[in-house]
């Protein structure tokens, strides 16, 4: 799937990703905003602000901008986190 042209404003979750959250896909990401999105937890492993993607996915990510991300409070502590398991 091919995700572009998006803006993902001020998302929250618990953990995960608080705007994408992937598992076992290959999705591509273009030309999309990710700015204030923040989880609550800040879970060590399996948490980022904007965008998370675990060991089975494959996510491609181009041409994006990321800002104002949050973990758990953090400001810009990490806006897209992949888990290699």
């Amino acid at each position: 799937m091919v995700v572009r042209n998006n803006i993902f404003r001020n998302n929250t979750a618990y953990w995960g990703g608080a705007a994408v959250y992937m598992t076992s896909s290959s999705n591509t990401l273009k030309n999309n905003t990710f700015v204030g999105n923040s989880t609550i937890d800040g879970y060590p492993g399996y948490t980022a602000g904007a965008i998370f993607a675990d060991y089975q996915a494959y996510p491609t990510i181009s041409n994006s901008i990321f800002w104002d991300n949050h973990i758990g409070g953090i400001l810009n502590h990490v806006d897209t986190y992949y888990y290699y398991g």
